[in-house]
């Protein structure tokens, strides 16, 4: 369901306006949909939870990272040349496979923040065009003529 088929949709009219059951089929093909987005932005929230805990996890890595780094500099004291290089290059390997694993986990943080706002973003253009719609309606309604409004009989000239 999109904002076009709200928008395009068209009740046929009965003797004292619209049909019932199509005004209460077309509100639930609404909330069914409102239901979806929810779920989805449900989804979107517990994405953003795990990318979370996995970001800790690599902060975790990288305090490990940073002890096993002291110790290699106290072990580097007592081997040769050679072993230091060695070290070294591991350290700067596991420097740059995290820092790779973290800009992932950025990369992702913000593309599933960009899709929650794009979505909230629509929700509030579905929003806006349905109460938009619904005022149209009333404003038809109202100027239907011999209609009574807020509770007054029509008065006969």
């Amino acid at each position: 369901m999109t904002l076009q088929d709200i928008n395009n949709r068209k009740f046929d009219k009965a003797l004292h306006g619209y049909k019932i059951d199509d005004v209460d089929a077309f509100v639930s093909e609404v909330a069914s949909e409102f239901e979806r987005i929810e779920q989805e932005n449900s989804d979107l929230k517990h994405k953003m939870t795990i990318l979370a805990d996995k970001i800790q996890e690599y902060r975790e890595a990288e305090e490990s990272l940073k002890t096993a780094l002291a110790a290699a500099q106290r072990m580097g004291d007592s081997v040769t040349l050679d072993a230091r290089r060695q070290g070294e290059a591991i350290i700067a390997d596991a420097r740059e496979k995290a820092e790779r694993a973290m800009n992932n986990v950025s990369l992702q943080i913000l593309t599933e923040r960009r899709k929650l706002e794009e979505v909230k973003r629509e929700t509030q253009i579905f929003k806006g065009r349905l109460l938009s719609l619904y005022k149209s309606q009333i404003t038809m309604l109202e100027t239907i003529p011999g209609a009574e409004q807020n509770g007054e009989e029509p008065q006969n000239d």
